[in-house]
């Protein structure tokens, strides 16, 4: 889950043409948070179903 937030944190600067154009400010956490929380909400939702049981 840790590692799927940096990699929407790092998707959130892919825009930017160069060093001098990088602004890191709280927006860019926000719209991490919010790409990252449904997609770990769907992944917890379905990692149970394609794991059964070893028992």
């Amino acid at each position: 889950m840790i590692l799927g937030f940096i990699v929407m944190y790092v998707v959130m600067f892919s825009m930017i043409n160069g060093p001098g154009d990088f602004r890191n400010n709280l927006n860019m956490f926000y719209m991490a948070v919010a790409m990252w929380a449904p997609t770990g909400i769907f992944m917890l939702a379905a990692m149970p179903g394609m794991f059964p049981s070893r028992a």
